[in-house]
Formats: structure tokens, sequence, C-alpha cells
């Protein structure tokens, strides 16, 4: 489900899950650091620590791996599935950070959550989530966010039901079914949440293709809002990812034009409130840039102010959708400025430091990096060729 890990919110995440063989057994699988890296299998995700950036996705055999440029500018390779001893997994692994220490989240083949986290002392270690919870098993990837010492992980459940799995400063793991909790409809893709001013926002599409909102302020119990209803907004034909920019909420997503209609399928819409005072608003942006449909659910991130979408269309190019504070919408098509290769699956991005990265997997089974110098052009540089040049 590649979206990426908030930098923009708070973590990385990133698009739709390929199944993997049989998962391995719990004593997990035998493995070393500064090995090759192998060709990517799933969509890429990442996160940012201490100015470093680190790749992660999973390879064909079912192992997470993780690509980390040092602050030379040199890239390594890890099999986290090897450093961890963890079970193999299938879909799209992601990652959040918590109190300077990264989280690694994936299902594996048996439809389990598993987390793999690093020490202090820098030793990769696993979890398994479902197991530790009771909670129910996942139809889709887990996604995780941080707020204030406490995790808290979001997925969809075979039933449809939104589930959370969080752990509070010094206590265990534990459930949550929000959609019991918030009375809400059921969900028919992934969910995805982020933080704002301590309240929690989980957003996900609907059976019938509305966006819809679980929120909950500090010491308050969840609520629900139907997004697409209060906002009059088109249908969704993907997943929503949600972000802030100061005190506006942000929710973009693939809609299925107006009144589900064909005129309209592929663009990227955006429902958006200025402050919690103000009312939800939509907006097609793909209307208003005159940029190519989309065939992938959009991500984001902000920079300086700035709003930035980013998506794949069904050339395989990756397009970014562009807005200054108090300006116009723009379009740029990412793969033509960066001479890279067209991409499979979803795309993810993030921001290390003023820096804006793209990533996502080429049909070739590349890791594909894209990134912009504050006064240069997107460039593009293929991960795994990096980590495997003599």
């Amino acid at each position: 489900m590649g979206r990426i890990a908030f930098t923009l919110p708070l973590g990385v995440v990133l698009a739709g899950a390929l199944l993997l063989p049989a998962a391995q057994d719990e004593k997990g699988a035998k493995g070393a650091k500064g090995t090759k890296a192998p060709k990517a299998a799933s969509n890429a995700n990442a996160y940012v620590l201490a100015g470093s950036q680190h790749v992660i996705y999973r390879d064909k055999d079912g192992h997470i791996h993780q690509l980390t440029q040092s602050s030379k500018g040199a890239w390594s390779h890890t099999d986290l599935t090897a450093e961890a001893k963890a079970p193999t997994g299938a879909g799209d692994p992601t990652a959040f950070v918590l109190n300077g220490a990264p989280r690694v989240l994936y299902r594996d083949g048996k439809g389990t959550i598993r987390l793999l986290s690093r020490s202090a002392k820098g030793a990769w270690s696993h979890t398994n989530l479902t197991a530790v919870t009771k909670a129910p098993t996942p139809a889709g990837d887990p996604i995780g966010y941080a707020t204030k010492g406490a995790q808290h992980i979001v997925y969809r459940g075979s039933t449809g039901h939104v589930n959370e799995l969080y752990k509070l400063p010094k206590l265990a793991w534990a459930h949550s079914n929000l959609t019991t909790v918030a009375k809400a409809p059921r969900a028919l893709g992934e969910p995805i949440g982020y933080v704002q001013n301590g309240t929690q926002h989980v957003v996900y599409r609907g059976l019938t293709g509305h966006i819809h909102e679980l929120y909950r302020a500090p010491g308050e119990t969840w609520s629900h809002s139907d997004l697409t209803k209060v906002a009059k907004g088109p249908r969704a034909t993907g997943d929503p990812f949600g972000y802030i920019l100061g005190e506006a909420q942000h929710v973009v997503y693939r809609s299925a034009g107006p009144s589900g209609l064909v005129k309209g399928l592929g663009h990227i819409n955006e429902l958006y409130r200025l402050d919690n005072k103000s009312t939800w608003a939509p907006a097609d942006l793909t209307e208003v840039t005159k940029a190519p449909l989309a065939a992938s659910d959009p991500t984001a991130y902000v920079l300086a102010g700035s709003q930035h979408v980013i998506y794949r269309s069904k050339e395989g190019n990756i397009h970014q959708l562009s807005r200054a504070a108090k300006g116009a919408w723009s379009h740029v098509n990412l793969t033509t400025e960066a001479k890279a290769p067209t991409a499979v699956g979803f795309p993810a991005t993030y921001v290390a430091g003023k820096l804006p990265c793209v990533i996502y997997r080429s049909a070739e089974g590349q890791v594909c990096h894209l990134h912009r110098p504050a006064s240069g052009k997107w460039a593009f540089t293929d991960l795994i060729r990096a980590v495997n040049a003599p």
C-alpha cells in the first residue's frame, strides 16, 4: 500500500499490496548486514532519522530490506528479516519513528502484524502484535504513527472494521475496534492516521466510496465524520492520504467522477479545512492543473509552506501537483524531468532536511529514488545499484 512514512504529519507510508509465497515459521531467517540488496517485489516506503534516509521494501522471498544513506551520502543495505530473525512478510512494509527509534511494520503470510524495532544499541528484534493483543487479523497493510511517546497502528480487518493497536508509555500493547467505538461505516480500503495539535485523525474509504474520518482529541472518545458528505466531494476509487499544513487539514484521493460517473475517473481530488472552525471543502486538482489522470493513489509532502501531491499515471510516469502558499496549483512530470524509469505500484514521498524525495518500484524491481536539491532539477538514483556497486 505504498504511501509514506509521515514526514509531513508524522511518519511514512505508502500502495497496492502484493501477496507473497507462504510465510516462514516463527524461527525466522538467517542473514547479516552488508549483503547484496535484492530487487524489490513491493512498494517502497521510508523514514528519516537523525538526518539519514532509510528506505524499506520487501523482496520476492518475503524478506524486509532497508537501504540507508549515511551522512556522507553513501548507501548501505541491511536485511531486517535476517537481523531480527523475523518471519517473512506479505504486502508492503511501512515505518514510523518513536522517540528517535525506528519502527517497521508488515503483514506476514499467516495474516499477523509484525513489528520490527531497533534498540539503542542498534539490534533489531520483532514482535507479533496480533498475538500480543489478540486482535483480529488484517485484510490489508498496517500503518503506524506516534503521539507523545505512544505508538498507534491502524489497519482494516477482514470484516471491514478499522482496528487500532496502541501502546501508551510504560503500558502493554492493547487493541481497540475504532469502527465500533465511533459507530462508523465499514472500510473498503486501507486507513491512514495523522496527528494535529494532539488530536488523532484516521481517514479511510467506505463501501460507498465516501471518505470517512475517525478523530479523537486528548482525553475524549473516538468520533466519526463523513467528509465526502460534509464537503460535497466526489466519491473515491482509491485510498485517501491525509496531511497537515499549519492549522489546515488536507485529504487527497482518486475520484470516481461526479456522482460516480466515468467523467472525472482518475482525477486527484482534495478535501480540505483551513482550521477547526472552518467547513470542509472540495477541490479537483486534476481539473485545476490539467494534469494527466492518476492510476495510483496519491501521497503528499509539505516543504517550506508549499503543498506537493505525488501520484503515478497509467503510463507509469510520476507526477507532482504543487501549490505554494497563497499560490495556484501547478504540475510537473517528475519522470521526464529526472530521466527516470517508469513506475509500477504506488509512489511514496518524504522530506530529508530540505530535500524532497520520491521513491517507487520499477517494472525491473529497481528501487527508484527521485530527489531535488534546493537549487536544481529533479534527479534519479537507482538505490539497489548504488548499494551493490563495488
